[in-house]
């Protein structure tokens, strides 16, 4: 079996990165006594900065982010500057392209002139685009209802359709639907939180899960 010096080296500098974040984040400045060699070890664990340390270690892993955004958005850019060099290609995907790129550098040049300006084409825009996607929403919904409904009609189906129809009628601004409303926010405070709680506690644990892996070494799919 023929290991890779890099691939272990990656793999000891992740597991060292990681455990010195993970005591940073749980120790913190706090002092934590013992006796005996524990003593010994507390002593020298507490000469080792593990909160600036895990500080350091979190903006490196913030501005590493910031970087790979900033390069996903420079790669999306060329992509439509290489787009519209082709001759080969359809005017109306240059249109999209052309379109993609002035509106790019628009809000780039607006925000930059008048910050408040930018943000306030950033609202307008996201607001527009919010209320269209859920118009889709719903519309998708509806039509997924009633094709559901046609093939066959089971318990779940029907529980989807009328848990649907109850968002529907709550949004409706029209007066007389106070039960219709009062059904709805017990569905939002107690199903639909109990269900944000569960999906928010499986994606902890499998952070959890993928953590332990790294310092344990087993998960080394940074050094392939």
């Amino acid at each position: 079996m023929q290991v890779r010096f890099g691939v272990v080296l990656i793999s000891v500098i992740t597991v060292l990165v990681g455990a010195v974040t993970v005591l940073g984040l749980l120790l913190g400045d706090s002092i934590i006594t013992g006796e005996g060699l524990f003593a010994d070890v507390i002593v020298i664990l507490t000469r080792i900065p593990f909160a600036d340390l895990a500080a350091v270690f979190l903006r490196l892993s913030v501005l590493m982010i910031a970087v790979t955004m900033l390069a996903g958005m420079a790669n999306l850019i060329f992509v439509h500057f290489g787009r519209l060099r082709q001759r080969e290609l359809r005017l109306s995907r240059k249109l999209f392209s052309f379109i993609f790129v002035l509106v790019y550098f628009g809000t780039i040049a607006v925000y930059i002139n008048s910050r408040t300006n930018g943000l306030r084409l950033l609202d307008d825009v996201q607001v527009a685009l919010e209320s269209a996607f859920a118009g889709l929403l719903f519309f998708a919904l509806v039509y997924g209802a009633v094709r559901i409904m046609h093939r066959e009609v089971t318990l779940y189906r029907l529980l989807f359709v009328l848990t649907l129809l109850l968002v529907l009628l709550a949004a409706l601004p029209f007066p007389g639907l106070g039960l219709i409303s009062r059904v709805y926010n017990w569905v939002m405070a107690v199903p639909v939180e109990a269900g944000a709680k569960g999906i928010l506690l499986g994606i902890a644990l499998a952070t959890l899960l993928t953590g332990v892996r790294v310092l344990v070494g087993q998960d080394r799919s940074y050094g392939q």
